[in-house]
């Protein structure tokens, strides 16, 4: 029995070191992984997971560096955490380890994204004889113009609203037309609206011939 065990441990100990000789050792690799919500735009405390394990947060930069153990060949997987208000459009990205010539060579960069949920819209209001006019949003009434048809304001939602601003004349009966509306669409990206309405007095109105209400809307 004794010359059978002894048998066994020489046979997996003969294993383990060919084992070993077939694994190529592992080297020490350096990572810089760069979160963006847009492109130039970096986020911190972004949680990194590497093949499942964490290995930290992004600063206040939006990087985190930070070093694995592997070999040529090897493919590791890179997920994240995006904080509240963001969204991990993409769950996890492969990188292939590959040989290199320097002895030391320089650090694995690798972007990820956390794309905002919300859109700020700004928009600027430059209505033509204009003054004092209420603008709404929406059906909704966030300010007036001023005595040069100048205002601006600001709203927030996800990419693909629709912002319908409406400058009201009812109150003014020499402008025509009575309102003027403008259809925008936020993109998935922060955006500025010029919004250039005109109006024109009723006595000009008259002589040029009627001036429908009309909704124009911006691509």
């Amino acid at each position: 029995m004794r010359l059978i065990h002894g048998a066994c441990v020489a046979l997996f100990l003969l294993v383990l070191i060919a084992c070993e000789k077939d694994s190529p050792p592992l080297d020490p690799v350096f990572l810089e992984i760069i979160v963006e919500a847009d492109p130039g735009e970096r986020l911190s405390a972004v949680s990194v997971r590497v093949d499942g394990e964490a290995l930290g947060q992004t600063g206040y930069d939006g990087a985190l560096r930070t070093r694995i153990f592997s070999a040529p060949g090897r493919v590791h997987e890179v997920a994240h955490e995006c904080p509240v208000g963001y969204l991990d459009s993409q769950k996890s990205k492969s990188i292939r380890m590959r040989r290199y010539a320097s002895d030391q060579p320089m650090p694995i960069q690798l972007k990820l994204e956390c794309r905002p949920l919300t859109r700020i819209a700004a928009f600027i209001v430059r209505a033509k004889n204009g003054p004092g006019l209420p603008v709404s949003v929406n059906g909704e009434r966030v300010t007036t113009t001023n005595s040069f048809g100048v205002a601006h304001f600001s709203r927030s939602g996800p990419a693909g609203t629709e912002y319908v601003v409406e400058l009201d004349a009812s109150d003014h009966p020499t402008l025509l037309p009575r309102s003027a509306a403008t259809l925008v669409t936020a993109p998935d990206s922060n955006e500025l609206f010029i919004i250039t309405p005109s109006f024109q007095s009723v006595d000009r109105v008259k002589k040029q011939g009627s001036y429908p209400r009309k909704i124009i809307k911006i691509e």
